[in-house]
């Protein structure tokens, strides 16, 4: 079973600090709800996508979700264990705590469940947008959108969009009920705006690349990266090629198609996967516009198929998933050093 990717220790102060204001946030207006002690704890962030999240969640959730707005963009999600979730919505009904006790036993939940975590989801948000526009750089808002009621022992819910998430786990506790779980998951992009700085992180228990976790010095910056990726492994991977390097790490907004403008005597790394054909249509663009732009296109699931449309495209490196770190940093190696000639 794969485990998500851990943090590197030091680089994720800013944004962890909003994820626990924000927690402290949210604790305090449940509270001012239910009329109980609420707390929640959060504990040390790990990077997760789909996949990962899926194999980590093993019973049912709530699932409260909304969008970021103005300059910040992506979806920020909350979790909450059925048991939680029962309490905090029977407690906003005012129903006898025998009867709240008796429904986290036997996993009830009613149509009027429905309507009041509704409410709880409101104030959740409302906490949550207050905490992040007094911490953000720009302008920011975020309000409820939905919930969903997820079970991730009888299916497979894809609860997340394709894409790299920042998830903190955290600990419910509500009066003298016992503690629960929950996660708090924030886009990698948002995340690392929030926090002002790239957010470093490592596979765990070192069954990575090996290439990756040998000791070297950082080479002097010589260049620049622009990389159009999600995958937690990909952006490893990348990071570590660019230390080699001698390049300026440079990951791009998930929503972003590239300007052509903006990455002169850049090398530029398309990511592509299924559902992403468009982006052979990005490369084809870019080299139009400037052929001294070197693009390397890295094929998630690479196909015959795949390597033709590449080619067409005028790629100037064709890589297929997975890649050692050692061939990616030989191939930049050469575009800087064709480039310095």
């Amino acid at each position: 079973m794969k485990e998500s990717f851990q943090i590197v220790s030091g680089s994720d102060t800013k944004i962890t600090e909003i994820a626990k204001n924000s927690l402290q946030a949210i604790a305090t207006n449940i509270q001012s709800l239910v009329d109980k002690d609420v707390t929640l704890t959060p504990s040390a962030p790990k990077i997760t996508n789909n996949e990962l999240l899926q194999q980590e969640l093993n019973e049912k959730f709530t699932h409260l979700h909304g969008d970021l707005e103005k300059d910040y963009e992506g979806r920020i999600s909350i979790l909450f264990s059925w048991p939680a979730s029962i309490t905090l919505s029977s407690l906003l009904r005012m129903i006898p705590e025998e009867v709240v006790g008796q429904s986290r036993k036997t996993g009830t939940w009613t149509e009027e469940d429905d309507e009041a975590f509704g409410e709880v989801g409101n104030i959740l948000f409302s906490a949550l947008d207050e905490t992040l526009r007094g911490a953000a750089k720009g302008k920011v808002n975020i309000r409820l959108g939905a919930f969903d009621k997820l079970d991730f022992l009888s299916s497979d819910p894809n609860i997340l969009p394709e894409d790299t998430f920042l998830l903190y786990p955290f600990t419910c506790q509500i009066g003298d009920y016992p503690q629960d779980k929950g996660y708090l998951l924030i886009p990698l992009d948002a995340a690392e705006k929030l926090n002002g700085a790239a957010i470093g992180f490592h596979s765990p228990g070192g069954d990575g690349d090996d290439d990756e976790d040998e000791e070297f010095e950082d080479a002097p910056i010589r260049g620049h990266l622009a990389v159009y990726g999600t995958q937690p492994q990909v952006l490893k991977t990348l990071r570590t090629a660019c230390r080699r390097v001698g390049l300026v790490f440079d990951k791009r907004p998930k929503a972003e198609v590239p300007n052509p403008a903006a990455h002169r005597e850049h090398v530029i790394v398309l990511e592509i996967g299924k559902g992403q054909e468009k982006r052979f249509e990005w490369c084809r663009r870019l080299k139009a516009s400037d052929i001294d732009i070197k693009v390397i296109i890295l094929l998630l699931q690479p196909t015959k198929m795949g390597v033709v449309l590449a080619y067409k495209a005028q790629a100037d490196a064709i890589l297929g998933w997975p890649a050692r770190e050692k061939e990616i940093s030989k191939k930049l190696t050469s575009f800087m050093e064709a480039k310095m000639a």
